[in-house]
């Protein structure tokens, strides 16, 4: 699978890693976006999901917030965008927020070998129906602006 987004975003110029700890998790960093903001694919035992990650450590979930918020004012666009509705994932005992699909197609890494192929392709094209859904708001996301406490 990794090969699969390399070869689709290798374009784009977007950082690939794989996390051998948690399966394949393959990061795509925004550029010149604030706080850190990229998309996520994630393979597990079992299958797979993915996810654009709003994970801003300047001022923790407040910054994280700020930029969820904007997104959500968008919810419908990219919803439609992508072609069907994604989960918006903001618990508060996450200090990331998330927009996620998680894989129909069934296939993680101790699946069946036979399983893969649909499984990665499935996978791919999601990311990329969510990358062009949600890359013009994101790109357009507003700076966050931590308070300024009062000088004593």
């Amino acid at each position: 699978m990794l090969s699969r987004a390399k070869a689709e975003f290798a374009p784009e110029r977007m950082y690939l890693r794989h996390e051998p700890r948690t399966g394949v998790h393959v990061w795509h960093t925004v550029p010149s976006s604030p706080g850190d903001i990229g998309w996520q694919m994630w393979v597990t035992a079992g299958g797979s999901w993915l996810c654009l990650r709003i994970n801003s450590t300047e001022d923790g979930q407040a910054e994280t917030q700020h930029y969820y918020d904007q997104l959500v004012q968008s919810r419908e666009e990219i919803d439609a965008a992508f072609g069907e509705g994604l989960d918006w994932i903001a618990r508060d005992d996450l200090t990331n927020r998330q927009l996620r699909w998680d894989n129909p197609v069934r296939g993680g890494y101790r699946s069946e070998p036979t399983e893969w192929e649909a499984a990665a392709d499935s996978l791919v094209a999601g990311l990329r129906r969510l990358v062009d859904a949600t890359r013009r708001p994101v790109m357009n996301l507003t700076p966050y602006v931590a308070a300024e406490l009062p000088i004593d």
